[in-house]
């Protein structure tokens, strides 16, 4: 184990890995040729059953900031949980262990939260495919450049939160440990990233928006984050969207009158899968009704919601691949009419 001189400056770094051999090298030799060199680097292997630990293991040997700990296989959550027991910095970053970082990062953004006084720094996050390009398919997922750098103050929290100018992910930031000292990722759930931004929001008075560094988030075709949202994913959100509400309920009530949009949009989303009879929406739908007090949508997505129900949500995808397959004979038809 390193010996740090100490602790006030030392920034720990959590990896959670699971089956990650042939990506984790890069990620950790990343992290080692950073030029701020105090850091703890916490690999949590979550029961690998590749050759991860071993691979790590063997970065390790060379590099003595590196540590690796072994644990049963009990999700990403788990393994940050148990990152933030064993570490030691005052300064906590979260970061895949298929992911990577530009050199200079850390001693950038890290040298703008101390300068700043202020609980959090988040910086850019690209994503990338396998070979390292920049994907620009919105489909799968936005990148997150801010255009400057911004320091920012609670008031401005959810406002930000909401246009996007907060990126919602705990990876691409730095974290000043005491600010988040009491915060932990939920067992037992998906979209555990969010959960824990939101517990950051609630519970921080000062954040950085840097346009300074990079973090490379890799898109794999077998990455959970793919995965179609029904069943215990989508109890998993609506868990989430009401631990939302609840958030702006009781952290940042002066909020709530600009946010009808948003509820709507809730309201709706749980109501069109409740519509198109996916699985165990009824029960997330009625669950958001229950705990939310959400009861009206807008107009619009009234009418919506009545189209779904009355043509089913399978005869309207027909329809829109008959128009859409069609749509040069519609075209042609349009055009004739309009010239008689």
């Amino acid at each position: 184990m390193a010996h740090y001189q100490s602790n006030n400056d030392l920034v720990s770094i959590i990896i959670p890995a699971y089956n990650l051999q042939g990506y984790i090298s890069k990620c950790l030799r990343s992290l080692s040729c950073q030029t701020y060199r105090h850091l703890e680097i916490l690999v949590i292997d979550d029961g690998s059953t590749d050759g991860t630990f071993e691979e790590a293991s063997e970065f390790s040997s060379k590099d003595d900031r590196i540590r690796i700990i072994k644990q049963s296989n009990q999700g990403a959550a788990s393994a940050r949980n148990n990152g933030i027991r064993n570490c030691h910095g005052n300064y906590l970053m979260f970061v895949d262990g298929d992911d990577w970082l530009e050199d200079s990062t850390i001693e950038l953004n890290l040298s703008l939260l101390k300068e700043k006084n202020a609980d959090w720094v988040e910086f850019p996050i690209k994503r990338v495919n396998d070979a390292g390009i920049l994907i620009e398919n919105k489909e799968i997922g936005q990148h997150f450049i801010p255009e400057k750098t911004t320091v920012i103050e609670r008031d401005s929290f959810i406002k930000l939160f909401f246009n996007k100018t907060l990126s919602g992910l705990v990876c691409g930031a730095i974290y000043k440990t005491e600010s988040v000292a009491n915060i932990h990722f939920p067992y037992g759930t998906y979209y555990e990233d969010s959960f824990y931004f939101l517990d950051v929001l609630a519970t921080t008075n000062i954040g950085i928006v840097s346009n300074s560094g990079s973090y490379y988030y890799l898109n794999r075709s077998s990455s959970s984050q793919h995965k179609i949202v029904e069943g215990e994913r989508l109890k998993s959100k609506a868990t989430y969207n009401i631990k939302l509400i609840e958030t702006i309920n009781n952290f940042f009530p002066s909020n709530i009158p600009d946010l009808f949009e948003t509820y709507d949009s809730i309201y709706f989303f749980y109501r069109l899968q409740y519509a198109k009879r996916i699985k165990d929406s009824k029960e997330c739908f009625l669950k958001i009704r229950e705990h939310t007090g959400i009861r009206n949508i807008s107009f619009k997505n009234r009418m919506k919601i009545i189209i779904y129900e009355l043509i089913g949500y399978k005869n309207i995808i027909s329809v829109f691949k008959h128009i859409s397959t069609n749509i040069d004979t519609l075209e042609r038809v349009f055009s004739f009419k309009n010239k008689r």
